[in-house]
């Protein structure tokens, strides 16, 4: 097969959400990726309960 029959596939774009803290002056990263940002906050939200601070969500493209 010649490389122009070949079938381009383009793959989709996945956005996926980490959350990034900061305590004590150290910053955290979560392990965690989310595909949803609302549950992404809400994870940012209960860090943020358990002594972390600025907790923020980081958008990423893969």
């Amino acid at each position: 097969m010649s490389l122009r029959k070949k079938k381009i596939e383009y793959l989709e774009r996945v956005v996926l959400y980490v959350v990034k803290c900061t305590s004590d002056g150290k910053t955290y990263t979560t392990l965690a990726m989310y595909k949803d940002y609302d549950l992404a906050r809400q994870k940012a939200g209960v860090l943020q309960q358990k002594g972390f601070r600025h907790c923020i969500v980081i958008e990423m493209e893969v």
